[in-house]
């Protein structure tokens, strides 16, 4: 009993301190949170999206190697996202068991900052989003040779 208070304390805390962060990015708009039961078709998506077999269905690929610098891959990762989501857009961010839905008010400024905030935790080139105003999901993730990019639109435009 005392275990499970606690870690919804700790869960509480979490989606706290994430909105925070949020609300003082310049860049977006806080709309909410959102629960795991609306990001699970999300989460299926990346789950069959990451097979590392050879019919992986990424949508792109950048190949990784040395004389590829941080800028082009964020250069590459940008015209991706740009190609899909726009000022104006909401979007859900996932963090494992809970998500965050967000109106976007510049988008590569946006995008820029997660990605910094990836190199600075070290977690890789992995970033993931649902654009719910253009129906998309969106995912990177860099792999031993390759930064993929993998999406699927979740309805017709």
């Amino acid at each position: 009993m005392l275990q499970n208070r606690i870690e919804q304390k700790q869960k509480e805390l979490a989606q706290k301190a994430k909105i925070n962060s949020y609300k003082a990015n310049p860049y977006c708009e806080v709309l909410g949170l959102v629960n795991a039961e609306t990001l699970m078709s999300f989460y299926d998506f990346v789950r069959e999206a990451i097979r590392y077999e050879n019919n992986t269905p990424y949508n792109d690929r950048l190949l990784l190697n040395e004389e590829l610098t941080s800028v082009k891959k964020k250069e590459w990762m940008l015209s991706k996202i740009q190609s899909i989501t726009t000022i104006g857009d909401v979007i859900i961010l996932p963090f494992h068991d809970f998500g965050i839905r967000l109106c976007l008010t510049e988008v590569s400024s946006f995008f820029l900052n997660e990605i910094a905030q990836c190199e600075a935790e070290l977690v890789g080139w992995d970033i993931a989003y649902s654009n719910e105003t253009k129906g998309c999901y969106q995912y990177f993730s860099d792999e031993e040779y390759y930064l993929f990019e993998y999406e699927r639109y979740t309805r017709h435009l």
